[in-house]
């Protein structure tokens, strides 16, 4: 299975470790351990981190079953799918997505090589590439807030490639 910029390194949750993420957990369990077996607690919390991921893989497979070009926003990996129209207020493809932007949609396999996406001049137009883990965190957000509106290439690189 392919992980998504840094993989599991930082979503572990395991004692001493901290982070937005862990500290949610421990807050949502606080005073639970008192009252729950360790099983039931383990239980617990490994369902609190795994669903997520869980859920974004099967929104992956289900979102890069379909051939290019069928449906708006699916298609293959490591191959963009382009929205032309803004989506129509029955789209549940994205659970909340806003009805006044376009999108570009892609899943990228990292499990053979890196990969490089370009994103060309906007002369000036705003835009922003969000790229997700799949515990749907954003890890990097290049756009014309961050990296400007001129031509740029970013690597995307799996955890341990040399």
């Amino acid at each position: 299975m392919p992980f998504f910029a840094d993989g599991l390194r930082t979503k572990s949750c395991v004692p001493g470790a901290v982070g937005p993420y862990c500290e949610l957990i421990k807050t949502a369990l606080k005073g639970r351990s008192t009252r729950m077996s360790p099983r039931n607690q383990i239980a617990e919390e490994a369902y609190l981190f795994l669903y997520p991921m869980v859920l974004m893989d099967i929104t992956r497979r289900v979102a890069t079953n379909v051939p290019l070009g069928v449906k708006p926003g699916l298609g293959p990996p490591n191959v963009f799918s382009h929205m032309t129209a803004f989506p129509p207020g029955d789209f549940k493809e994205v659970v909340r997505p806003n009805f006044d932007t376009l999108y570009s949609i892609v899943f990228l396999d990292l499990t053979d090589e890196p990969m490089v996406v370009s994103a060309p001049d906007t002369d000036g137009r705003y835009y922003m590439l969000p790229m997700m883990d799949m515990w749907t965190d954003v890890f990097a957000a290049p756009g014309s807030r961050t990296t400007g509106t001129g031509a740029g290439h970013f690597a995307l690189v799996p955890q341990g490639w040399d």
